[in-house]
């Protein structure tokens, strides 16, 4: 039986949950620096993560966002990369997201944050699956396609997108979301030569990049509506040019490429590097500056550094915005069970403008969705959302009256975790 505990009203204010904004005069917009670094091959395994940051800070970022960098994969014993290069944004000045879900390899995307300059407001990760697009039988296909990848390493049908919502000093909000795309389209990086299967590969993969991008686009404005943030998306996506689907997803869906904005290509002025990595800021951004590091060595990409700022609309109104919110707490010590899902009920009553389903603490991980009416699965849901000992939540705007039914999917022995309701 479920358990219902009422906590009371109030205006919410917390890593899980938005509150309104609310300013009383006008702000001066900032630069934001953002650095983007997939590091997980180049110079000596033993030093590489030390190398790494050396080259990060000398350009003094806010936000770095890095790909690859493996909680499954150790130096010095048992020390792994992520925990190396964690150790080095130790001090009071970082915050380090760590992320552990490690759905097959090179598949983590810690975030950094300078919290001299920056107050962490939310963060957490989306859940990208492929066969959400395409079938089983096709990302097998997929999978026995790709030679030069996938005779060595894990073939999975799960990517993911790692958030952050940060607040500058003057109450603007920004949202910044890190990924990292599948693989190589090129038959010189293992896609088939032969033409009618390259044409089959190429069809399936773009659709699962489109998909990916999509998801993202979608993930920004979630953030964005919730927390009155401007999205940035940051990553290696796999593809370096605009006319490419997954990369013209983006940009149709509200984004700037920030190196672009700055650096006209030619065949004289080709994106530096492996072209591959981006920073994708929001339209209402502008961008000031956006360059490669190409004097860095200890990766085989170089880092991407963008410095924009946000030139968008405050509120002035100090009672606008405000709203009710009821708290309910549905569970609390929640544990994994012999099954492979749990799930529970709430009912929405009338007149609620927004539900939020948030799962917290504990240890462990799981993903949660959630869905109208039926029980959810993992092709049936209305909301998903990933759970690595991190607050994650599901926001459904103008949700329909009546039963509404939350699964949580293991992925590891979960324990601890709360289970809260949260409408407006």
């Amino acid at each position: 039986m479920l358990s219902i505990k009422k906590t009371g009203q109030a205006i919410l204010c917390s890593i899980a949950l938005s509150c309104p904004l609310v300013f009383s005069t006008a702000a001066i917009a900032k630069e934001v620096k953002i650095v983007s670094y997939n590091a997980l091959s180049g110079s000596n395994w033993e030093t590489r993560m030390d190398d790494v940051a050396r080259e990060v800070l000398v350009h003094n970022p806010d936000i770095i966002a890095f790909q690859e960098v493996l909680p499954s994969l150790r130096r010095r014993g048992t020390d792994d990369q992520q925990s190396a290069l964690e150790r080095e944004f130790s001090d009071d000045k970082w915050q380090f997201f760590r992320w552990n879900q490690e759905f097959g390899h090179r598949n983590c995307a810690p975030i950094v944050v300078n919290t001299d300059r920056f107050t962490v407001v939310a963060n957490g990760s989306l859940i990208l699956d492929f066969t959400d697009e395409i079938t089983e039988a096709q990302w097998q296909d997929l999978w026995d396609l790709h030679d030069y990848f996938h005779k060595a390493h894990t073939f999975v049908e799960i990517r993911y997108v790692t958030w952050v919502v940060v607040e500058d000093t003057d109450g603007k909000r920004y949202s910044v979301m890190n990924t990292h795309y599948e693989t190589y389209p090129e038959a010189e990086h293992g896609a088939p030569e032969d033409p009618v299967k390259k044409a089959y590969f190429e069809e399936l993969l773009h659709r699962v990049f489109v998909h990916m991008s999509t998801k993202s686009v979608e993930q920004g404005e979630i953030l964005r509506q919730t927390y009155n943030a401007s999205p940035i998306l940051v990553g290696d996506f796999e593809y370096g040019d605009l006319i490419d689907p997954a990369i013209k997803t983006i940009v149709d869906g509200g984004y700037s490429d920030t190196w672009l904005a700055l650096n006209v290509e030619s065949n004289k002025n080709r994106r530096p590097a492996r072209g591959i990595d981006h920073i994708f800021a929001s339209n209402e951004l502008t961008v000031k500056e956006a360059f490669y590091d190409l004097d860095a060595t200890a990766s085989d990409h170089s880092p991407l550094i963008a410095v924009i700022d946000l030139d968008g609309t405050i509120i002035t109104n100090p009672d606008e915005g405000k709203a009710e919110v009821q708290t309910t707490t549905l569970e609390q010590a929640i544990t994994s069970e012999e099954s492979t899902w749990q799930h529970f009920s709430y009912t929405v009553e009338e007149g609620v403008s927004s539900l939020t389903i948030v799962l917290q603490g504990g240890e462990g991980e799981a993903i949660l969705y959630l869905r109208e009416g039926e029980r959810v699965s993992r092709k049936k849901y209305d909301c998903m959302a990933t759970i690595n000992d991190h607050s994650q939540e599901c926001l459904i705007e103008n949700p329909k009256p009546g039963n509404w039914t939350i699964g949580l999917y293991k992925i590891s022995a979960y324990s601890d975790k709360t289970l809260t309701a949260v409408t407006e």
